[in-house]
């Protein structure tokens, strides 16, 4: 029961940070782009 609350919340962890990732690069695509 731990170990699966434990997993879900690293994979929404990951979620978050590869979203946080994908906005960086747009925002850096746009300043480059610029």
């Amino acid at each position: 029961m731990y170990d699966e609350l434990k997993t879900n919340l690293l994979i929404e962890q990951k979620g978050v940070y590869n979203i946080w990732n994908i906005q960086k690069m747009d925002i850096l695509f746009l300043v480059l782009s610029v």
